[in-house]
């Protein structure tokens, strides 16, 4: 109504196709309609209600890449980025991220970035499900083969083991760890639990602070940016259950 001045159905229909169009740009979000989705996930997670028996999620190193190549930070803009996105919360990041390069101030603005968008929910879910004892397994993935890798959903090809035969970019590290991410994938969805055989030990995390880093070298490891997080967390109002 604000936007276009409509109240009914039919008056939204009147409306041109292509106003319809360009609002895909803005109204992506999830809609609550109180029919198919009664409620926000945020909101179903705080009362139990899910459908997930075991959860097996996380994220990338560099999550927030494809999504600003065109709107890199350097020590100029830094500032002025992080206030537009922390609001009255902008001191505590800055103290926190203190870039003294340009690279340096491109790198930790692609951090925020992500950690808003991706990261921090990742960490809002992982404590939301094991706080009902949903046995909750995270994963941090970092490995990057110089060209491609660690961007938002570069662990994909690796997961479910689509790596190309013939192909440059990847070599046998790359394929040893596709190996073992399968293997994990394929022991979690037959029992809800991704060890199994020789597998690296993948331990359950009950409050999201350890993860599983898959690189080069599989391990688990506490999680980075919990500081951060814990801003995140006032800003956003997120409380547990």
């Amino acid at each position: 109504k604000a936007r276009y001045g409509v109240e009914t159905i039919d008056e939204l229909r009147a409306l041109d196709a292509e106003t319809l169009v360009r609002e895909a740009y803005t109204q992506h979000h999830i809609t609550v309609d109180g029919y198919v989705l009664p409620k926000t996930p945020y909101e179903s997670y705080r009362k139990g209600l899910h459908n997930e028996q075991a959860l097996l999620h996380g994220y990338n190193a560099y999550e927030s890449a494809p999504f600003i190549l065109f709107g890199h930070a350097n020590r100029k803009n830094f500032e002025q980025k992080v206030r537009a996105a922390f609001s009255s919360y902008a001191d505590e990041v800055l103290s926190l991220y203190r870039p003294t390069t340009d690279a340096e101030a491109d790198r930790d603005w692609a951090l925020l970035y992500g950690a808003i968008f991706f990261n921090y929910p990742h960490y809002c879910a992982a404590r939301l499900a094991a706080a009902d004892g949903t046995p909750v397994y995270e994963y941090f993935f970092e490995k990057s083969n110089g060209s491609l890798g660690a961007w938002h959903s570069g662990e994909m090809i690796y997961l479910y083991g689509n790596l190309p035969e013939n192909s440059r970019l990847y070599d046998e590290t790359d394929r040893a760890l596709s190996s073992t991410m399968l293997a994990y994938l394929k022991h979690f969805a037959r029992t809800g639990d991704p060890n199994g055989e020789t597998l690296p030990a993948w331990e359950r995390t009950d409050d999201g602070t350890r993860l599983l880093r898959l690189s080069d070298t599989v391990a688990m490891e506490d999680e980075r940016s919990l500081a951060l997080y814990a801003i995140l967390d006032r800003m956003q109002g997120f409380e547990m259950p």
